[in-house]
């Protein structure tokens, strides 16, 4: 999950470090330290500073010196990414689900930060969904011989697939043409 601040570099702690100590000098971590430390909004997609703009817009604009320039509030957003901060501070999963809850349960939510999702895809065609291919082949395989005969982007057709209906076998089938696609523009140069 991403979320987006109102606030430059904003931060809220998590869970702190719990530390046990011994009377040998030796000390073992119960619980390791971890915050929700937001970046800059360099990293922040335009669809979620499209969702900080709308939200957070009422709270006033700074202005230049001659006092009528607005200037962007842009520069004082932060985002924070739930599965980046994983990654870097090496939890898992069920750790990753509670610090989400966490965040989204504060009562700072919706004022201070706010959680932004990914903006749905588009349907490859628009009867995507409810294609269930033609007699005696398998609906992975027809999805992919239309996707092939077609000529749609493998990748979009993927990515739509994996956010929507995320069904294995379409998606094994659709990562299959992903790899046969490199492999038949190389043949093509070579016969040239």
């Amino acid at each position: 999950m991403r979320f987006v601040a109102k606030y430059k570099k904003y931060n809220v702690i998590f869970q702190r470090e719990i530390v046990e100590h011994y009377a040998t000098g030796e000390q073992r971590t119960l619980q390791p330290y971890i915050d929700c430390q937001f970046d800059l909004y360099g990293s922040m997609l335009p669809h979620e500073i499209e969702a900080a703009r709308e939200q957070f817009i009422n709270y006033g604009l700074p202005v230049e010196v001659d006092g009528v320039t607005t200037i962007d509030p842009l520069y004082r957003f932060s985002v924070f990414d739930s599965v980046e901060c994983q990654r870097l501070q090496g939890f898992d999963d069920a750790k990753r689900v509670e610090l989400e809850q966490f965040l989204l349960n504060r009562p700072e939510c919706g004022v201070d930060y706010i959680l932004v999702e990914a903006p749905r895809l588009a349907p490859p065609w628009p009867t995507y969904d409810s294609f269930r291919g033609v007699r005696g082949l398998p609906t992975a395989e027809a999805i992919a011989k239309r996707v092939q005969e077609d000529g749609y982007e493998v990748a979009e057709v993927h990515a739509y697939e994996r956010q929507n209906q995320n069904r294995q076998e379409v998606l094994d089938a659709l990562e299959a043409l992903l790899l046969e696609e490199p492999a038949g523009e190389q043949e093509e140069l070579i016969e040239a």
